[in-house]
């Protein structure tokens, strides 16, 4: 019988708590309900970090990614220190330290079987949530009423954070394909998957999986026939939805052609770069502007833009190279172990979520946010096995270490409670969604 390890079980659980839409909520919206209840993971987390690094005195790490994401961390800290908004961007990094410890210990804690079972998981609970939503779409059917993502979508005060979710699923779903006994139900829960992108009018969501598609067809001809499936998936998830269409309207599809705001957002900051914000930023979490007769965006909408003002141009060029070299790691192993489909779905699902962090919030939403680290620290126990390097810790690190996990928490814990509680729903949306969904900042 093979172990649960820990971490993956409190993800797991953090994944059913903020998923499901049974579990009653802790706050006054499901977007704060999900941060929570990320804190709570991030807490466990870092308790387990503590006890593996005191219990083993040693932690594995790989070379030079750990390394990246120091001097990351470290750009981070710089940041901070010279933002207007100290206190908050100091925390925000801080909060970020907290997800690399959740990347590294999944990382020291991942094996084959423990990583199927754990997407195994994660589908299971996603699979029911979008059969509550596909319930929610029978249910507009019967009453006559045209199916709105605002209500079709469970748990979500927005629609895109839905859709952030699904596309890290679909690859991780499509790699049950290989198990012939399931596939018309993975069949079923693609094109239910597709339906509801298409209700939601997620084009930046189709555009992911167009590319990953693209991406399949052109270098990977042991995926390619199960993503042509898919495509077939897709295209039926269309006629869906164009049958609903003509239930309640002319039949004409309807094309959303803005931009939400985005454009102007990404012109506007770019133009006003200076050589400073370039190569220390801002201060991380302090991005905060303005459209006419919309709620104001905490976020670019685009995780480029967004590292680069708020963290600087050094910190996108480490983290960036981290994300390159786990990518080209994988794809060097998958050339060697090429049967290897569990990890080749994590990385077409890191690679779903990155491209579509360019477009979306990928990045700072709580869930995807979560499982971004969780499939990042995965991908790389399972394909950087050839640069691992033993961290020892002797007894005075020990001690030190102790003592910074106990003051990093202090200090995180008091601003997160400090914003939390200067939250006011009637107020309506202040500088949210980013860390809290409706809160003033330190």
């Amino acid at each position: 019988m093979i172990k649960f390890p820990l971490i993956l079980l409190f993800s797991t659980l953090y994944f059913s708590l903020t998923l499901l839409p049974f579990v009653p909520i802790f706050s006054f919206d499901y977007h704060n309900h999900q941060r929570l209840l990320q804190i709570i993971l991030l807490f466990l987390t870092s308790i387990l970090f503590l006890i593996k690094i005191v219990k083993d005195k040693q932690l594995l790490l790989v070379i030079p990614i750990n390394k990246l994401v120091y001097l990351f961390i470290v750009m981070g800290f710089i940041s901070s220190f010279l933002s207007n908004e100290a206190t908050f961007s100091l925390f925000y990094v801080l909060h970020f330290v907290l997800l690399f410890l959740l990347l590294f210990i999944v990382f020291n804690e991942e094996s084959e079987n423990r990583s199927l079972y754990f997407i195994a998981s994660l589908i299971t609970i996603h699979g029911i949530l979008v059969l509550v939503c596909f319930l929610n779409v029978i249910f507009s059917i019967v009453d006559q009423v045209k199916p709105s993502p605002f209500v079709i979508y469970q748990n979500f005060i927005n629609i895109r954070f839905f859709n952030q979710i699904q596309i890290f699923i679909i690859p991780l779903l499509i790699y049950f394909l290989k198990y012939r006994d399931i596939r018309r139900v993975v069949y079923f829960f693609l094109t239910l998957n597709f339906l509801l992108i298409f209700i939601g009018h997620a084009r930046g969501a189709l555009l992911t999986f167009t590319s990953i598609f693209l991406l399949t067809q052109l270098f990977d001809k042991h995926q390619r026939k199960n993503y042509q499936i898919t495509l077939g998936c897709l295209f039926v998830g269309l006629l869906l939805y164009y049958f609903l269409t003509i239930l309640f309207s002319s039949g004409e599809i309807p094309v959303n052609t803005s931009s939400s705001g985005r454009l102007f957002i990404w012109q506007k900051v770019i133009s006003e770069f200076t050589w400073q914000q370039l190569f220390i930023g801002n201060g991380p979490g302090v991005f905060q502007a303005s459209l006419p007769g919309k709620p104001p965006m905490s976020h670019p909408h685009s995780s480029v833009i967004e590292i680069i003002n708020e963290w600087g141009f050094l910190a996108f060029i480490f983290l960036s190279s981290a994300i390159y070299i786990t990518i080209k790691n994988a794809v060097f192993y998958l050339t060697i172990n090429k049967e290897d489909a569990i990890s080749k779905a994590l990385l077409y699902s890191l690679f779903s979520g990155l491209l579509y962090s360019l477009l979306s919030g990928v990045h700072v939403m709580p869930v995807s946010q979560t499982l971004l680290y969780i499939i990042w620290g995965l991908l790389i126990a399972r394909t950087s096995r050839n640069v691992k390097v033993l961290l020892t810790f002797k007894k005075c690190k020990l001690i030190i270490f102790a003592i910074i996990f106990a003051a990093v928490w202090y200090f995180y814990g008091w601003v997160a409670l400090e914003t939390y509680q200067k939250m006011n729903p009637d107020t309506g949306y202040i500088f949210g969604p980013r860390f809290w969904s409706i809160a003033h900042r330190l």
